[in-house]
């Protein structure tokens, strides 16, 4: 009987081995299906990621363009003799140069050419990033206090508005007297 015993418990050990097997081979399998998966979602992730960022950047250069019109003005309005001007003039020229790179070479030409300028002249960039932050402030106060004069509505002329709790006028009447105080004639 033990013969018999034993070629079951072989037949039984050599069955598994070959589950095992077929489960060893469905796992490298689904493992290389899974890594095949992940590398296409990574490309089309990234194919969507640089599309948006240069769309971004397109809409970044004409706000640039339009930055670098408000330098120019402001060097058109400064003082000759000015070093503002001259400064001013060169970061409206250089705000242009990067809207162009951006338009042409995207987001990544556009920060690896601010870097390589950055690098060359760097009292010059951080003149141009000075100018360019009290750019952006001015026209944020500017912002702020259009935005706050339309929010309070217009101003009224004429008489203040009669408030609900004094009695008012009939139409075509007088306005009542002032009160007096006692003494004063």
């Amino acid at each position: 009987m033990r013969t018999g015993t034993e070629d079951g418990a072989g037949q039984a050990r050599e069955a598994a081995g070959e589950v095992a097997g077929t489960a060893r081979e469905q796992a490298r399998a689904v493992g290389s299906e899974a890594r095949e998966q992940a590398q296409e979602l990574t490309g089309e992730l990234r194919h969507r990621l640089v599309r948006e960022v240069d769309s971004q950047a397109h809409r970044t250069a004409g706000s640039l363009r339009q930055w670098a019109d408000d330098l120019s003005g402001m060097a058109e309005g400064a003082r000759q003799e000015s070093p503002a001007r001259d400064l001013a003039s060169k970061a409206a020229g250089k705000t242009r140069e990067l809207a162009d790179t951006l338009e042409n070479q995207g987001f990544e030409g556009a920060v690896e050419g601010v870097q390589s300028f950055a690098r060359r002249q760097p009292a010059l960039f951080l003149g141009g990033a000075a100018l360019a932050g009290l750019v952006v402030g001015r026209m944020a106060r500017s912002a702020r206090a259009v935005h706050s004069d339309g929010s309070h509505g217009a101003h009224r002329s004429g008489p203040p508005p009669v408030p609900e709790s004094e009695p008012r006028p009939a139409s075509g009447a007088a306005p009542p007297p002032a009160p007096s105080s006692p003494g004063v004639s």
